[in-house]
């Protein structure tokens, strides 16, 4: 076992992989720099309204549900490093106009909500190219190894990343901070061209005349005909839907009833960030120890098991609320994350990489999506007689009960990961 790690480390060093972890790294910094300095724009300069606000929180997931079908038929019919190359470029663009458009004046709300949904569907196909390169670039060997890479650095950036923009924010203004995120993307193509392109092989271009509809429908079918992804899909969806209804109250829930303030929520916050490394290190090693299925199934279950006594210490004493708030926020990330990296693994595995972006982005089109409508009838339901305890209570319920489509699929059965390309090609 030990040998097979040392030769998967030497293979995705000798063909370029910390190249692509480190654009993906510098550019999620940039990224999250951008996250934390919008709103702040928005609020602190622009002296947007509450619903306004509401609009530029909701832009960015809106473009999964506008662009998000048709973002993974672009990925699968062009050259990946290309389109990685593109969206760096027009990202770029994007951000740039942020301060100089504050420094002429011209800048509005209206602009701001634009360059938020822009963005948003750029980086969704930045990371689409990204998820289908990755098993060309590696071959397929040390799949899992370069998805947890990819993890501890967002997981880093959880812990680190808001700290270092507030700094930023504070120091340069939140204008100018924007441009650290537009020289992020110009050093992440900088890092980009030190791969090798790996051009789509020939049998994977062999539904590039067929028209764009017909290339999305075959990314629908995709998750309907390969091996795990449609109990994959329904336990994503209905876990992300529970989630968003858990979300859309959990901070009201802090601060209001159990009496918790900003400092103390984002010291918890940070939790995650730490869990999400740790999970990133030793999430092979319990995927070895516990099998395939039944750690996936376990991931879907567990977050459930400490998110649900949350709901029932509106008259707990405050260190044991405070006790069971930080314990969900350690475990939800740390499985979160094994989750993602298995999922994602056993997806690049069993789906043929002409279809590999249009299956990513298909699910993230329903899973995703789906947590729009779950935050607002979470709003919904917290603010009814139902109040926000019962609501975190529902909600934790509805996680935990994500993993039945797993347990009564094929997906309880795997140990380990498949063979590549098992699949039969879809109709």
């Amino acid at each position: 076992m030990k040998g097979f790690v040392v030769a998967a480390d030497r293979e995705m060093a000798s063909r370029g992989f910390y190249w692509l972890w480190g654009a993906q790294t510098v550019s999620m910094v940039g990224s999250i720099t951008t996250a934390f300095a919008l709103p702040l724009i928005a609020a602190l300069v622009l002296n947007a309204s509450p619903w306004s606000m509401g609009i530029l929180a909701a832009a960015a997931e809106a473009s999964v549900l506008v662009f998000g079908l048709s973002i993974g038929v672009w990925a699968d019919r062009f050259e990946h490093l290309r389109l990685m190359h593109m969206a760096n470029v027009a990202r770029f663009v994007l951000v740039l106009c942020v301060p100089i458009l504050y420094v002429l004046d011209h800048l509005n709300m209206a602009i701001l909500i634009a360059i938020t949904f822009l963005v948003g569907a750029l980086s969704m196909l930045y990371d689409a190219a990204v998820g289908a390169f990755l098993p060309r670039l590696l071959g397929g060997r040390g799949l899992a190894k370069a998805n947890s890479w990819n993890e501890a650095s967002e997981s880093t950036g959880d812990v680190a990343g808001p700290g270092f923009a507030g700094l930023l924010v504070q120091i340069a203004g939140a204008p100018m901070a924007m441009l650290l995120d537009a020289v992020s993307y110009v050093v992440s193509s900088v890092l980009l061209t030190r791969l090798p392109a790996v051009p789509p092989k020939e049998d994977d271009r062999k539904d590039d005349e067929k028209g764009h509809l017909a290339a999305v429908r075959s990314g629908l079918r995709a998750l309907r005909r390969f091996p795990y992804q449609l109990p994959l899909l329904l336990a994503s969806t209905q876990f992300n839907f529970f989630g968003s209804m858990f979300g859309a109250v959990i901070i009201l829930f802090c601060v209001r009833d159990l009496g918790m303030n900003a400092g103390t929520l984002g010291a918890l916050a940070m939790l995650g960030g730490v869990a999400g490394l740790i999970a990133a290190w030793m999430g092979q090693r319990l995927t070895a120890k516990l099998g395939l299925g039944r750690t996936l199934i376990l991931c879907y279950f567990a977050p459930a098991v400490t998110a649900l006594p949350i709901g029932f210490m509106g008259e707990a004493p405050f260190p044991l609320a405070i006790a069971a708030i930080a314990l969900s926020q350690f475990f939800w990330p740390f499985w979160i994350v094994i989750m993602r990296v298995n999922s994602v693994t056993l997806r690049q595995t069993v789906v043929p990489n002409r279809y590999l972006a249009r299956v990513g982005t298909c699910m993230g089109f329903f899973s995703t999506g789906i947590m729009t409508i779950g935050a607002l009838i979470g709003g919904a339901l917290g603010s009814s007689p139902l109040g926000m305890g019962g609501t975190i209570i529902l909600s934790s319920v509805g996680l935990g009960t994500a993993a039945v489509w797993l347990w009564y699929s094929s997906v309880r059965e795997l140990e380990v990961m498949p063979a590549a390309d098992m699949a039969a090609e879809p109709a």
